[in-house]
């Protein structure tokens, strides 16, 4: 059954019981006070009565008709009997010329003792049936009913009664009154019910119809959730909100699906290249169509190869770590150790590019230092990369308010605007008919490990004029355990290697192992660089082990 029916059903049902319970209580409530009233009159006028018949019978008079005629209402009918029950006195009700036809006695009369006037005066106008009262018949068929009362006199019974046809019609014309009343109010009400639960069940139509077309694709419908009031319009605005909700997840799961077919698709295309050369160079080795110089060759490039996928590979784990695990466990860490360290390895791994550092003493974040420096050895891969060589490229750590800043700045070609929204994606490539010496992954993984450590990546570039990387980190409101001070670091005249102007914080000398213009020791320390995956891990600038997972080798992308 329909909700707009079983409203309607229960909304007459409890107008129905409602009606019936008034109709019942106002028609038990004005039968009690017509029926008390009558009975009222039957006292008075047996009191009357009674005290007529004991003043006869002190004086020794008859008791006569007309005398009590003159004492008692032409509306109630008087008898009295004698000790063996025969009438001696009746005196009818009605007028004389069309008197009432008389009330059929019962076999047995409910008698009780006579009533005083002082207990009639105490029950004036309380108007409640009487115990003793009884109904009975005229002795006429079709004649009016009596309401009747008998009492003990000395010697004999008075019984007095009255036509109940007026209180009788009162009543009949009253329960005709609340029938027509009723089933007027309760079809008026029906049709009301019926136009405002339809009306109110409105927006439930509505909000079916829309989930119908939900159903059937159409994730844009909303339903009107009437300005967000009553029951209906808090749903509708609940509803609204879970389907947004359902259509930015079915968009969301829209476009990890698409980017999983893409970086399934460039993965592949990536893997497939190696591994044909591979399977190419193995192939000529196995038929052994090569000369000695030949078979080097294609072992060389075997290894190159192979090395080459084991890179794709161990980025591409690094990436399936950074969004199966997007939270780290944070600490306040000076960064300017970590940068320097990771500067000085960049210088050791490429000697034609001149790095600057320019550092304030200290920058502590909310940060993990292992992810810092591998994201620092990533741009500065991407830097070295994609310029030519002699390209000067600086690095500044640079606070903020609450944040700090670390910058590659490199003086190469640049981006396109193009380039620069897209050379965070994966695999992406600018310049894709240049040598594939890189995986297309580096600043992938840059753009991952700075979510890992809640801080953000961009980078700001144009043709011409270089490429700008600023990473934005959460500064700390503790000291960092460990931190140094660091002053800027510069390029020594006639080389292309920079050294600390200060103490590195292990106080070992720089990896190049030259003192600095200075006189002064390098701030890092003995880190390694293997130029394939990363870190060799040996001890790094910040005296930690350096981080495991790997970067983006010898080339990084743009």
């Amino acid at each position: 059954m329909r909700l707009r029916r079983r409203l309607v059903i229960t909304m007459v049902v409890l107008v129905i019981v409602a009606l019936g319970t008034t109709s019942l209580v106002t028609l038990g409530s004005l039968h009690s006070y017509l029926y008390g009233r009558t009975d009222q009159q039957l006292e008075e006028s047996q009191v009357q009565v009674d005290d007529y018949v004991l003043h006869a019978d002190q004086v020794h008079a008859p008791v006569s008709a007309a005398v009590i005629s003159l004492r008692v209402s032409p509306l109630v009918y008087v008898e009295i009997l004698g000790p063996d029950g025969q009438p001696v006195v009746v005196r009818p009700s009605g007028t004389r010329s069309a008197a009432d036809p008389a009330p059929r006695l019962p076999a047995v009369l409910p008698t009780r003792p006579p009533m005083t006037r002082a207990e009639l005066d105490r029950m004036h106008g309380s108007y409640h049936p009487a115990a003793a009262s009884i109904d009975v018949p005229s002795v006429v068929r079709g004649g009016p009913e009596y309401r009747l009362q008998a009492t003990a006199l000395p010697g004999g019974t008075l019984v007095v009664a009255t036509s109940l046809v007026s209180v009788n019609d009162t009543l009949r014309s009253l329960r005709n009154v609340e029938l027509g009343i009723s089933a007027v109010v309760l079809a008026a009400l029906i049709a009301l019910v019926t136009v405002f639960v339809s009306r109110g069940l409105r927006p439930l139509d509505d909000m079916t119809e829309t989930a119908g077309a939900i159903a059937a694709g159409d994730l844009t419908r909303r339903v009107d959730p009437e300005g967000g009031k009553g029951e209906i319009g808090r749903l509708g605005t609940a509803l609204n909100g879970m389907l947004s909700q359902i259509e930015a997840a079915f968009v969301q799961r829209t476009r990890s699906e698409e980017r999983l077919r893409e970086f399934l698709a460039d993965a592949s295309h990536e893997l497939r290249t190696p591994l044909t050369s591979i399977r190419g160079y193995a192939e000529l080795i196995r038929k052994d169509v090569l000369d000695e110089d030949g078979r080097e060759r294609a072992l060389e490039r075997i290894e190159s190869e192979s090395a080459r996928m084991g890179r794709i590979v161990e980025n591409l784990l690094a990436l399936a770590r950074a969004d199966a695990a997007p939270g780290v466990d944070l600490a306040p860490v000076d960064i300017v150790p970590v940068v320097a360290g990771a500067v000085d390895d960049a210088r050791a791994l490429d000697e034609h590019h001149p790095i600057t550092l320019e550092a304030p003493a200290p920058v502590v974040c909310e940060a993990d230092g292992l992810l810092v420096g591998q994201i620092v050895h990533n741009l500065l891969q991407n830097a070295m990369g994609h310029t030519p060589p002699a390209t000067p490229i600086e690095v500044e750590v640079a606070t903020e308010p609450g944040v700090g800043v670390l910058r590659v700045r490199d003086h190469g070609p640049g981006l396109t605007p193009e380039q620069a929204d897209r050379v965070f994606e994966r695999f992406y490539r600018a310049a894709p008919d240049k040598a594939r010496r890189g995986t297309g992954l580096g600043l992938t993984i840059v753009a991952a490990l700075a979510n890992q450590l809640g801080g953000t990546v961009s980078v700001d570039s144009a043709p011409g004029r270089g490429a700008c990387f600023e990473v934005r980190l959460r500064l700390a409101r503790g000291p960092a355990a460990g931190s140094a001070p660091l002053a800027r670091l510069g390029t020594p005249a006639g080389s292309g290697r920079t050294a600390a102007r200060t103490t590195g914080s292990d106080g070992v000398t720089g990896s190049d192992g030259v003192t600095g213009s200075d006189g002064v020791t390098g701030s890092d320390g003995v880190t390694g660089f293997d130029g394939v995956t990363g870190f060799d891990g040996v001890t790094g600038s910040d005296g930690a082990r350096s981080h495991p997972l790997p970067m983006d080798g010898d080339v990084a992308r743009r």
